[in-house]
Order: C-alpha cells, then structure tokens, then sequence
C-alpha cells in the first residue's frame, strides 16, 4: 500500500470527508507513525550509522549518517551498540557506552584510577558516555582529536510528504494500524464517530491497538523472536 491508496481508504470511511485535505491527512498519518514508533523499536528501523568523536568535546548523536555514505542524516531514536572504528573503516571493535549526569573535565596533567592503578587521563581505556544529545569519550582526550565510531542504532523515520506515491516498510505491513490510528486522528477534527453513536470511536482505538500489536508481532519474525512492547532497545 501506499499513501495514495491509504488516503483513499481513509476518506471512504468518512461521510463527508470534502473538508480533509491533504495536509491533514498526512499530518494525520505522521502522528500516527510517530506514536508506534515511540512505543516500539522497528527492527526494520534499525541503522548502521557514523560520527566523528571529538576526544574533548564529544559530537551530537541526534542526527547520523548511514555508515560510509553522505546521504542525509538520520534522526536517532536510540543506540543499542558502538564500535570504535580503525583508520581504514574496516575495522570494528565494540565499545562500551553508558547513560550518565556528569562528566569531570580533568586536568591534562592529572591521573585517572582503575582498580588501584594510577594511569594517564588519556590512556586507551575510554568508555562512550551519552549526556543529553551529546556522546563524550572518558576519560577525556586532547580536543580537536576525533576518532570514528559506528553505532547499531534505531532511527525515527522521515515524516511523509504530501507526495501519494510513496512506500515504505509501515505502509506495506503496518497500514492497517496506519488506517485505523488516522482514522482516530481525524477524528478529533471531524467529530463523526463519538461514544454515543455505537462506540464507533472507541472501535476505531481498539482496531488500532489491534493492529498495532499485530504490526509487533510481524517485526518480531524478523528478530527470531519476541520482545516486549516497551523495551528500550
């Protein structure tokens, strides 16, 4: 399916659905999309993606490119793993990352512990930290220093356009729950199906729940195997 055709099925539904444009449809449909992703991590939104670490400074993690490409960035729903990548790009070594408050900036002439080893701040046993939208090395090196890592993360999808001809993962195997959850959308513009008139409206949330969890299911397949609605992967 795509979005012509579930535009299409939407406005069927609807008694007098003259006053929807295009637009709202798809302002519709994106909210739609969005709340799914919001409760779930696609597997079929899973990247590879790319970016410059400076050692002192650390960079922006919200928006990465696809490994190796300079395509458009990504939005970044959540990093699962990293990898320090080698001089060449061909290499990979898996790095541990952690989410923490605050990170000490100290001096270059300072030694750091581990265990009950003293050794120097920069020595090569930096961990990636995740403060806010920033990714930091620590200990901390010397600034303007980058090194690349690559990072197994789930992106948020790009926002449809009003362009009828596209297709995309959710519209070929999630358009059920796409149609009833904009159908429950425009619902609160258009004031057709409320309570009182057979639980219309309240059918129309549960058929998206349905479909949703149905939509869970499938991706699921594709991981070899269930996980729960709210892990955070």
């Amino acid at each position: 399916m795509n979005l012509l055709e579930l535009k299409d099925r939407i406005k069927y539904y609807f008694e007098s659905p003259s006053d929807l444009t295009d637009t709202q449809i798809i302002f519709a449909v994106n909210s739609a999309r969005k709340a799914a992703e919001q409760r779930y991590a696609f597997e079929m939104n899973k990247r590879v993606l790319q970016v410059s670490v400076d050692l002192r400074t650390g960079a922006d993690w919200t928006a990465l490119k696809v490994l190796n490409t300079t395509k458009p960035a990504y939005r970044v729903r959540n990093i699962k793993r990293a990898y320090i990548m080698s001089a060449d790009g061909l290499g990979f070594t898996p790095i541990d990352f952690a989410y923490k408050n605050l990170l000490e900036f100290p001096h270059p002439d300072t030694t750091v512990l581990v265990g009950s080893e003293p050794i120097a701040a920069t020595a090569d046993i930096r961990k990636l930290y995740i403060v806010g939208p920033t990714v930091y090395f620590y200990p901390f090196g010397e600034a303007g220093v980058v090194s690349n890592v690559a990072f197994d993360a789930y992106i948020w999808q790009p926002d449809y356009k009003v362009d009828f001809e596209t297709e995309d993962w959710m519209l070929m195997h999630g358009h059920e729950y796409l149609f009833w959850k904009t159908l429950w959308e425009l619902n609160f513009k258009k004031k057709e199906w409320v309570p009182r008139q057979e639980g219309n409206l309240q059918l129309s949330a549960d058929n998206a729940e349905m479909a949703f969890r149905n939509m869970v299911v499938w991706d699921g397949t594709l991981k070899g195997g269930m996980t729960s609605l709210n892990e955070n992967l």
